[in-house]
């Protein structure tokens, strides 16, 4: 009867933990379709077909309010001077308050393999480590504005960041005089990259910058972030084109993990 009773007590603590668990991973998903602001996945296909603007801004506020660092993989290509260049895949890490990121090329680095840039450090330079036999002199201090970065990237490292991407696309939908009149369509929703995405087309009107004429991005209707990026110029060409995969969200990074002696580049 004694050893009854404590397999009952046993099966009972056994049941508290498994629907504590179950809960847990229950809260855990809708956390990530309902970040606290309604959006939910039939809510977040309609605000796309509808008000794109919106979503955008929703988004943007979501972001700002729940996330505080994140690492991913980017596969990254665009067109310098005219030719595109080959996809590079990128391992990365970003931490926000202050602006930190630390990247690692592991396909096909164009020039520098390792980076390093915190906003407020080193004098505001990015510190990197050169591709190949070059890696032997050390690492290096790099402005991450100067013209000897920029012929390697469209953009610079301080503009990294899916708040920024957001905040951008949440501006552009605020027309004015002398911005860009950039139209938002909603084509259709579909399954790519294991994420259930909205893809949007975007036709710029821009008089000062005709290099871009057309974009199109799929939205993660669950992350509420653009995973993939692409923009075409005037006569279709490929401009550049940014997917973000494996991502993961408040991981715990703190500034120990931004520093030169955790990424390399000692």
């Amino acid at each position: 009867m004694k050893m009854n009773t404590q397999c009952f007590r046993i099966g009972k603590w056994v049941a508290v933990v498994l629907v504590v668990a179950m809960a847990a991973g229950l809260y855990a998903e809708v956390r990530e379709i309902t970040p606290g602001y309604g959006l939910t996945r039939p809510r977040v296909i309609e605000m796309a077909q509808k008000n794109p603007a919106k979503l955008f801004k929703r988004s943007l506020n979501h972001f700002d309010a729940t996330i505080r660092d994140y690492r991913g993989t980017l596969y990254r290509q665009e067109r310098m001077f005219g030719k595109l260049g080959r996809e590079q895949v990128i391992n990365f890490k970003f931490k926000d308050d202050p602006h930190s990121v630390a990247m690692s090329w592991v396909h096909n680095a164009a020039k520098i393999d390792r980076l390093l840039y915190v906003e407020g450090q080193n004098d505001n330079k990015m510190l990197v480590r050169q591709d190949g036999l070059f890696a032997l002199l050390g690492t290096a201090r790099r402005d991450p504005h100067s013209k000897d970065v920029l012929v390697a990237s469209l953009k610079p490292v301080t503009e990294f960041g899916f708040l920024k991407v957001l905040q951008s696309l949440a501006d552009e939908s605020a027309s004015g005089p002398g911005k860009p009149k950039v139209t938002t369509k909603y084509v259709k929703t579909f399954y790519k990259y294991g994420r259930n995405v909205i893809e949007f087309e975007q036709t710029i009107d821009n008089p000062h910058d005709m290099k871009v004429s057309k974009r199109t991005m799929l939205f993660d209707i669950d992350l509420l972030i653009p995973i993939e990026r692409m923009a075409y110029g005037p006569n279709g060409e490929l401009l550049y084109k940014y997917v973000y995969r494996d991502m993961r969200f408040n991981t715990g990074l703190t500034s120990s993990d931004f520093t030169p002696q955790a990424n390399g580049l000692k």
